[in-house]
């Protein structure tokens, strides 16, 4: 079986004269193929808990560890995921891509 790693490339050429923009962008793969999942990074994370109010149903909060998690689910609800990407004080919330 052959893997596909993301490979993204961006090219943006802004003319300030005419306000022209222009961006190019190529992927690996469809984006619509790969998977994605939030990831919390816990070396920023303040444990405010602001992400579970958002999405219970995909961050909770681990006593055992003291520690935030990520839900493990088959597909995860976009528009709550970047809501709490959105509200989160300390931007630790973001989505990573399987490959």
């Amino acid at each position: 079986m052959k893997k596909f790693r993301l490979i993204h490339l961006v090219i943006i050429h802004c003319d300030i004269a005419s306000r022209e923009k222009y961006s190019i962008k190529i992927f690996s793969k469809e984006p619509a193929q790969m998977k994605r999942y939030p990831s919390i990074d816990l070396g920023l994370c303040s444990d405010c808990r602001g992400c579970i109010e958002i999405a219970p149903q995909v961050f909770r909060y681990n006593p055992a560890t003291g520690l935030m998690e990520v839900i493990e689910l088959a597909e995860y609800p976009g528009d709550l995921v970047d809501e709490a990407i959105k509200n989160c004080p300390e931007d630790c919330i973001l989505w990573e891509v399987d490959d």
